[in-house]
């Protein structure tokens, strides 16, 4: 009101663009992402474990999402875009330290352990390598952070994202996922240590083919390592072939044009050029 009281008689303000309803659409639209993704890395953990170890695995995901949204409120962080798309990121990372916890649990029952020292033996033993695992990934991501000037701006967030939902679903992992092995887990009738040789035979045909594979590379460990040694050489002087751009261009329907005019100018010859344009 106080731009159009100021304004020349005959001028008026339209709004052409507004920014917020464009900001607002694409959170909705990354938040839905969110929710796709989540439920889709429970279907893939279902199926894959089983179940009742996808469960148990897939249920410290809504607690380290609410954990991180949490931390990010307390630490002033903003769901924006780029945070957004971390947690979609992260959903398949956090899942990782609950899977070894829980194959673990089945594992040792089927030695003849038993439930409490399994779900002990597990947590201990799996701690430091869990976190270790969580910590490299983090440290993948810092770059991200460290970066200067207008990039760190952007891109700060994925770091500090995966730091927190990691590390989280680190503790969790270890605090949650054994007690609920502990609870929910069984195995079937007989399936104990002393049939694991006739489930060995029993295997399918890829796993033989794999396994066959895994002792050829372990014979022929030089031509292995020179053979990655090439690949990562080439893939290094590869890049320079990739297109390279900070950011993709807009999807909007909008186009943004600047135009100067000499000072001076009428507004009806400001008014021609721009019907021109």
């Amino acid at each position: 009101n106080d731009i159009e009281s100021s304004l020349p008689i005959g001028y008026n303000l339209e709004i052409a663009t507004y920014q917020a309803d464009q900001v607002a659409k694409t959170i909705n639209g990354v938040s839905v992402n969110v929710l796709q993704t989540l439920a889709i890395v429970l279907v893939v953990v279902i199926l894959f474990l089983g179940l009742r170890t996808g469960l148990i695995v897939g249920a410290i995901v809504p607690f380290v999402m609410l954990a991180t949204l949490s931390i990010m409120q307390f630490s002033d962080m903003k769901l924006e875009r780029m945070s957004l798309a971390t947690l979609i990121i992260s959903l398949g990372l956090l899942v990782d330290n609950g899977i070894v916890i829980a194959e673990d649990f089945k594992r040792r029952l089927e030695d003849g352990v038993d439930r409490y020292n399994a779900m002990l033996q597990g947590s201990k033993e799996l701690a430091v390598p869990l976190l270790s695992s969580s910590v490299t990934t983090v440290l993948f991501f810092l770059p991200l952070m460290l970066a200067e000037h207008v990039a760190g701006e952007y891109t700060r967030s994925i770091s500090l994202v995966i730091l927190i939902t990691l590390l989280t679903s680190w503790v969790l992992a270890l605090c949650v996922t054994p007690l609920l092995c502990y609870f929910f887990i069984t195995l079937p009738k007989g399936k104990t240590s002393v049939n694991k040789e006739s489930s060995k035979a029993e295997s399918s045909k890829f796993y033989r083919y794999y396994e066959t594979f895994l002792h050829w590379l372990l014979k022929h460990k030089a031509l292995f390592m020179s053979a990655m040694l090439v690949l990562f050489i080439g893939s290094v002087l590869s890049m320079k072939y990739v297109a390279k751009q900070f950011f993709p261009d807009s999807d909007r329907t909008q186009i943004l044009v600047n135009i100067d005019l000499p000072n001076g100018t009428s507004s009806t010859e400001t008014n021609r050029q721009m019907k021109d344009i």
